[in-house]
């Protein structure tokens, strides 16, 4: 709901919180990811992204949100296509 309301910095401490409690949740690193893309904040995003595939390395979702964010942050048609393939 906070990220909804676009308060994304109470969002993202909500989240912190919540992997406090539960650090192995991949839901709660895959929302974090989606939040830090929103954020723009693509490096956050990658290397939450990053930590939610080695619970679930099969991903689609979590690989998609990771796409999204590599061409975010690097624009670069190149790399994107490398991490898909």
């Amino acid at each position: 709901m906070q990220r909804a309301r676009g308060e994304i910095p109470k969002a993202l401490a909500t989240m912190e919180k919540a992997l406090e409690l539960n650090p192995q949740s991949d839901l709660i690193l895959r929302e974090m990811g989606f939040t830090y893309n929103v954020a723009n904040r693509w490096d956050d995003a990658l290397r939450v992204l990053d930590r939610a595939l080695i619970f679930k390395p099969d991903s689609a979702d979590y690989r998609s949100l990771k796409v999204d964010a590599t061409w975010s942050k690097t624009g670069d048609a190149d790399a994107t296509l490398a991490y898909i393939q």
